[in-house]
């Protein structure tokens, strides 16, 4: 019997070439969108999966709950680590990492600037799967001063000599001894790591924070013993934090808690404070958008194939006739559906490698399929085109089973209302998600060019950026700032310890009015008086810090305008705020001036209230603005007077608009995925309406003589053609009037700062919608229309 069904199915496809085309082409974009889909998938969650224990790893994280909702960041204290080992028996062991940003690092001539390295305990290599090639895990970063390099660090340094033992000198000031070299690590992981130092070098150094609860710069990993329950574990933490941090754990009409996030969810999941919404939105949402393309094609399948089922009638009627059952009927279809199918899959494997190149660029991610690939991805193909032929065979295989045979055979009506209006319904479905996929990406790229003409508070084009690596930079910043300003293209020289719209780091403050137990959260920047004017930031009141002025750099400080309004304050010039320097230990700073709000953060993100302070041992970049008519000529300046001031720290430079405009790829990404979807989209839907077009035309093909042989015109003829699969568009159109209401709610998730929509841009994508099914359809109507009446009256 299979081989009859294959026999029968080719000779349909042979039959009806325009049909089957129109069939396994659709089937295999819909397939292929949606094998792109599972690849995508797969590969996000993948990550931080080569980890032996990645099911009993969890990260620690602080939440901080207040009436303006809670804050959620994946770092903890030091000394929470400690204690979770030593009171919590179902705690098999803990890890602590910090990071060291960028730091340069040394071995005889070779100098680079180094990032992706952290301070870590000796249990990292009992928590993680990082597998030694070289070196004991048990002892590799016990000592203080010793330090594992990855592979690729060991060539990069040390080419085929033997690491291990060697020193390498990082800033310039403290000698690492090489203890190990850790297999290269997968790309696939939520932290990237080039070295890690031995975390007992930050006790040698005697680092007040570790001792702090409430000092938050290390990221603590938990593994759990077999069958714990993590949930459980963090029903204990306020019992901990009662104990152990107590009064220090107040915040205004809030708590400090802490949560557990597994290992395997941190990629997708982590949606923590200052960060767009978690990977798992943007991988929901470009499946939907698959999901969606399959349905188009199975509804064209679904169409086409009831609307030529009076083409098959008769067959059906003598299958009948001749002993056929009803289930052999249904069988033969499904059968028939699946082998177009797999056809389609096979196309579809072939669009999938013409595709795959260009959506792993738009999405930014490395996606591969090869043979190399675990089975378990093509097993969902396969499991995929077999679901997608049982949909779109299911129902015009139970439809056209049902034919009676006397009424076939006798040529009486085959279609009721019903079937046509379901048929009316599909058309207008797919029109509509058609149509759904432009609006999104108009919309999109018109909130993409908004954002870009947002003024975000301050000068960013032109700015040069500059890494502060160690103690040696920052004391000979003065004489590097005089010098640079000796050319007159120079216009502005600052530090600051984050880059504006990019670093944000946010601590408790208790301002005037507040008492101890009411501290409030602020963002923080440290930068030098020279800040505000450099990047063009405005004052609102008061003053600027004082040139070379000790006492502004340990009591001066200004707030931005939502501060003063949060912390409602009429008169801020004279206000103070206390802030944390040590365990139960406060300064006080005064407010000195107020700054016009400007994104310290990038767009993901509100503004929040903002505390600035001059601080040179925080300063972790310097700025140099320069004159936009000599920028090649400034840079080479500046790297002469690098090299002259600091020549043991490399030449290394970015600008700060590029940083900055890294957020608008995000949305420029999202775009061009929803374009690809979308014109898939439509092409699907085109195709459909211009193959059922066809079917119809041939149908009236003596309806069509007969008019013009009474005397209908061309344009007559053409339109009652086209206004029968038109309106169905039309209708489609005016569904996604009230759809548009929504869709800001679900933009203003990726878009905090969500311009008002011209609603003008819902009618370019619907008219563009539109033209495309009247082209689609206008074709076959105007083919038809034009033909000799002759022709389809001769035999009658």
């Amino acid at each position: 019997m299979l081989k009859n069904y294959l026999k029968l199915t080719l000779r349909n496809l042979r039959k009806h070439k325009v049909y089957s085309f129109i069939n396994i082409f659709g089937l295999s974009i819909g397939l292929a969108s949606s094998m792109l889909m599972l690849i995508f998938m797969y590969s996000q969650f993948s990550y931080d999966r080569f980890n032996e224990k990645a099911d009993r790893i969890y990260r620690m994280g602080r939440e901080i709950s207040s009436v303006e909702g809670d804050k959620r960041e994946p770092i903890s204290s030091a000394q929470a680590a400690i204690i979770l080992k030593q009171d919590f028996p179902e705690v098999a062991d803990v890890v602590r990492l910090k990071g060291m940003g960028k730091v340069i690092a040394r071995y005889d001539d070779k100098q680079f600037y180094e990032q992706d390295m952290y301070y870590a305990d000796p249990s990292v290599f009992d928590v993680f799967t990082f597998p030694l090639i070289e070196g004991n895990p048990r002892t590799a970063l016990v000592k203080p001063y010793s330090v594992v390099i990855t592979e690729e660090m060991a060539n990069k340094y040390f080419g085929n000599d033997d690491p291990i033992g060697k020193v390498i000198t990082l800033d310039n000031q403290n000698d690492f001894i090489v203890s190990g070299v850790i297999q290269n690590l997968p790309k696939r992981t939520h932290i990237e790591i080039n070295m890690l130092c031995s975390f007992a070098t930050l006790t040698a150094q005697n680092q007040p924070d570790l001792l702090n609860w409430t000092s938050f710069n290390y990221y603590t990993y938990i593994l759990l013993k077999d069958g714990a329950d993590y949930k459980a574990l963090e029903a204990k933490f306020p019992q901990m934090i009662d104990h152990y941090v107590g009064r220090d754990n107040k915040t205004v009409q809030g708590a400090l808690s802490f949560y557990l996030l597994p290992l395997e969810k941190i990629y997708l999941y982590s949606n923590l404070d200052g960060n767009p919404p978690g990977l798992i939105t943007e991988v929901l949402y470009f499946s939907l958008l698959a999901i969606f393309l399959t349905i188009i094609a199975c509804i064209n399948f679904i169409n086409l194939s009831t609307a030529r089922a009076s083409v098959r009638a008769k067959e059906i009627g003598l299958r009948k006739v001749v002993g056929a059952e009803k289930k052999q009927i249904i069988k033969q279809f499904l059968y028939e559906a699946l082998i177009v199918s797999f056809f389609a899959l096979a196309f579809a494997f072939l669009l999938v490698q013409l595709f795959l190149p260009v959506f792993a660029d738009k999405a930014e991610v490395n996606l591969t399929l090869s043979l190399a690939q675990t089975i378990e991805i093509y097993l969902g193909f396969l499991v995929l085109s077999v679901l997608v032929g049982l949909i779109a065979g299911a129902y015009p295989a139970f439809f056209l089973a049902k034919f009676q045979p006397v009424k076939v055979l006798k040529g009486n009506q085959l279609f009721s209302n019903k079937k046509s209006k379901l048929r009316s319904s599909l058309v207008v479905f797919q029109f509509f998600i058609s149509a759904v996929f432009i609006c999104h990406t108009f919309v999109l790229d018109y909130q993409q060019k908004k954002l870009q003409a947002i003024d975000v508070g301050f000068h960013k084009k032109d700015v040069v950026i500059l890494p502060v690596t160690d103690g040696r930079v920052r004391k000979s910043i003065q004489t590097f700032r005089s010098a640079l300003l000796e050319n007159p293209d120079i216009i502005g020289v600052t530090t600051t310890s984050s880059l504006p719209g990019l670093g944000i780091h946010r601590d408790v403050k208790i301002p005037e009015g507040y008492s101890n137990t009411e501290m409030q959260l602020m963002d923080e920047i440290n930068v030098d008086e020279d800040f505000i004017p450099t990047l063009g930031i405005k004052l609102a009141k008061g003053r600027n810090f004082l040139e070379a002025n000790k006492g502004d750099q340990q009591n001066s400080i200004i707030v931005n305008e939502l501060a003063v309004q949060k912390f409602g304050w009429k008169d801020p010039i004279g206000k103070t705020i206390k802030y944390s320097v040590g365990q139960d230990q406060y300064n006080k700073g005064t407010v000195v001036g107020v700054v016009k709000d400007f994104h310290l953060s990038s767009l993901h993100r509100v503004i929040e209230p903002l505390f600035i302070s001059d601080n040179p041992d925080k300063i972790n970049h310097i700025l140099v603005r320069v004159s936009p008519q000599s920028i090649n000529g400034a840079l080479e300046f500046i790297k002469a007077k690098w090299a002259s001031v600091f020549p043991d720290h490399p030449f290394q430079y970015d600008f700060l608009e590029r940083k900055y405009d890294l957020y608008m790829k995000t949305i420029g990404k999202i775009i061009d995925i929803l374009s690809f979807f979308a014109i898939l989209a439509v092409t699907l839907a085109c195709l459909g309406i211009f193959a059922l077009a066809a079917f119809i035309s041939e149908r009236k093909t003596k309806e069509i003589g007969i008019r013009k042989v009474l005397g209908d015109t061309t344009f007559g003829i053409v339109f009652k053609l086209n206004f029968e699969l038109l309106k169905y568009v039309l209708i489609a159109s005016l569904l996604i009037i009230p759809y548009a209401y929504f869709m800001k709610d679900f933009l203003s998730m990726f878009l905090p700062y969500m311009a008002d929509i011209n609603y003008f841009i819902y009618v370019e994508a619907l008219l563009l919608v539109f033209i495309l099914a009247l082209l689609s359809i206008s074709y076959q109507a105007i083919k038809a229309a034009i033909a000799n009446p002759i022709e389809s009256l001769r035999y009658e």
